[in-house]
């Protein structure tokens, strides 16, 4: 009898605590609460920062056609632009924008998040101001590759700030927004380019980021930095104004998690470029991750969409390049709408297939139009239709994969520890290419003809596509663990 009132004292000692932790923890950790409206404001007013940011990458769509004229009214070099000076214009940015990316970043440790990227913004905004002003080549090359250093050391950490204000719950969802704005950005070079001066044209691509160096003010510290330097007071006040229909318990639990984070990172190896490659998954998955990735950038539409306008005025298919950059900066954040509902339910490496195949027919047959062209041939006057028709289908199968699935298969292929590595070297060795790639097009182009350039996109493409049919794993419902273990015995 007492050895059984013993055993009975024991589960009662065991129940109790149990019952006590589920009845307490359960509803704060499961609970999902909608989202503030100062957490909506504060990543909408980031939304002005990328608009400018990528408007840098497609101004010359607009420009060209204007620095391409003999009347000085209209460009300010009061001279056509040459080749070479194209490529300096259309490069140096790319090049530039390296060392942005790779230099500037960690100085938001120190400076906080906010105040870095409102840094970040004056810079871009007095270059840009600097840029419309320009009359020389050498000063337009200057001030370009100056936007490129801000905007590609802002549009990291960007990332980064967005991700540390939101939750676990709407974290990629707030995430999407650096690749919306990007179309959105092309869209709005497109639409105002034609209608103004050189100089209006470049003053009204920074009105977006002045209107964030003012609305961002208003926007928090991340709550992750301030408890980082020590200032849990106001990390508690900020939480309490992104999340303010939660009760203090839920936002003590957050504060706990948010510790919890960063003494998880202060007890870890420091991450470094070397540490990357320390071991095979890391090697192995670098080297796939970088297939789609130059896919990316060799398939054409980094060369396509800055040029959309004057490409397609020497197309001879009888409507102004503008008008053809507008159809297809709308059609293209239609896709990109298409395409994050599709993301899901397909795998990785299916989408990339179809995407890298895809992209090559299009553009293969578009480099036939301009050869066509070329020669004076009457049946273009004929098809008129068939080369606006072709980028469409073009910039379709570039949104299924090889746009907006490159850099999520690098956050895949490393853990979190590694991660702002890898990207950073992924990011390194993408500008170069595009460096490459931008700076002897117009070379090229003059000495083969724009026709022989889209062939070589195309079968770029086609070329990708056979390397991640036979190499790149599918890595869709994988947890990061699995991912490292299929990497460690590929």
């Amino acid at each position: 009898m007492a050895d059984r009132k013993k055993d009975t004292t024991v589960l009662e000692v065991k129940y109790v605590p149990v019952a006590e932790k589920s009845t307490e923890l359960q509803p704060e950790s499961q609970f999902k609460r909608p989202d503030t409206f100062y957490l909506m404001f504060s990543v909408a007013s980031c939304m002005l920062f990328m608009i400018t940011g990528g408007s840098s990458y497609v101004w010359y769509s607009s420009a060209l056609v204007k620095l391409g004229s003999n009347d000085s009214d209209i460009n300010p070099l009061g001279r056509p632009i040459t080749n070479l000076e194209t490529s300096f214009l259309l490069s140096m940015p790319n090049f530039s924008g390296i060392f942005g990316a790779l230099l500037l970043p960690p100085l938001s440790d120190k400076t906080g998040r906010k105040k870095f990227l409102l840094i970040m913004g004056f810079g871009m905004l007095v270059h840009f101001v600097s840029l419309a002003f320009s009359t020389s080549i050498i000063a337009m090359v200057v001030s370009a590759s100056l936007i490129g250093v801000f905007f590609a050391g802002g549009f990291s950490i960007m990332s980064l700030y967005i991700t540390e204000l939101c939750e676990e719950h709407n974290r990629a969802k707030y995430g999407c927004i650096n690749f919306t704005c990007m179309p959105l950005s092309q869209l709005y070079c497109y639409v105002v380019g034609p209608l103004f001066s050189m100089r209006n044209y470049i003053l009204l691509l920074s009105l977006p980021v002045a209107l964030f160096m003012v609305l961002f003010n208003f926007a928090p510290e991340t709550p992750m930095h301030l408890l980082s330097k020590g200032r849990e007071t106001d990390c508690i006040r900020t939480l309490k104004r992104l999340r303010s229909n939660k009760s203090q318990k839920e936002i003590d639990i957050d504060v706990d998690k948010i510790n919890m984070g960063l003494t998880t990172m202060a007890n870890g190896e420091k991450a470094n470029f070397f540490t990357v490659f320390k071991s095979k998954e890391g090697r192995v998955g670098m080297l796939l991750a970088m297939i789609p990735l130059i896919g990316t950038f060799i398939c054409g539409i980094t060369i396509i969409m800055p040029l959309l306008a004057p490409i397609f005025n020497n197309a001879g298919i009888g409507i102004s390049g503008s008008t053809v950059a507008i159809i297809v900066g709308s059609f293209k954040i239609c896709f990109y709408l298409l395409t994050s509902m599709l993301i899901e339910t397909a795998g990785r490496r299916t989408m990339l297939l179809i995407s890298s195949i895809g992209c090559s027919i299009p553009i293969s047959l578009l480099g036939i139009c301009f050869y066509l062209n070329s020669i004076d041939s009457p049946i273009l006057a004929k098809v008129q239709w068939l080369p606006i028709v072709l980028i469409l289908l073009f910039i379709f199968f570039f949104s299924l994969g090889l746009g907006p699935l490159p850099f999520t298969l690098v956050n895949e292929f490393f853990p979190t520890d590694v991660r702002s590595s890898a990207v950073s070297i992924a990011t390194t060795l993408c500008s170069l290419i595009l460096f490459v790639y931008t700076f002897t097009f117009p070379l090229i182009a003059g000495i083969i003809g724009m026709h022989s350039c889209m062939w070589i996109f195309g079968a770029s493409c086609l070329t990708i596509g056979t390397i991640i049919y036979f190499w790149l794993p599918e890595t869709k419902g994988k947890t990061i663990h699995e991912i490292q273990e299929m990497l460690k015995n590929y």
